[in-house]
């Protein structure tokens, strides 16, 4: 398959070769982005032979990859991981809390009355 360039606007992206995985009853659907010789493409790895998308830029790349995903999400499919990991700082999920309340007074919309 080739895809060609689209008037929408996309912003940059910078591009990295990622995996993008989708899920449905016992179903598995892999999205990899990456850069071939041939220039950006996505691979469909799933139940039937995998598919090859090639596209004449990033730009339609990503609308193509877009759309899908919102149809994906759509008709039942959930996406239950992605990488590589982008994250530069620790988890902050993992880091205990100073007391019960997870909000930071100082976000709070009465800020101005400091915290209680």
């Amino acid at each position: 398959m080739d895809f060609h360039s689209s008037t929408r606007d996309v912003a940059p992206v910078r591009v990295a070769n990622c995996t993008w995985t989708f899920a449905r009853d016992d179903r598995r659907l892999e999205i990899y982005r990456g850069i071939s010789d041939e220039g950006p493409e996505l691979i469909l790895l799933g139940d039937e032979a995998p598919q090859i998308a090639r596209f004449d830029n990033l730009a339609a790349l990503v609308i193509f990859q877009s759309d899908m995903e919102k149809l994906l999400l759509r008709t039942g499919w959930r996406l239950i991981s992605f990488s590589p990991e982008r994250r530069v700082t620790r988890d902050r999920r993992r880091i205990p809390r100073l007391g019960a309340d997870r909000r930071r007074w100082w976000t709070d919309a009465n800020f101005a009355e400091g915290p209680k």
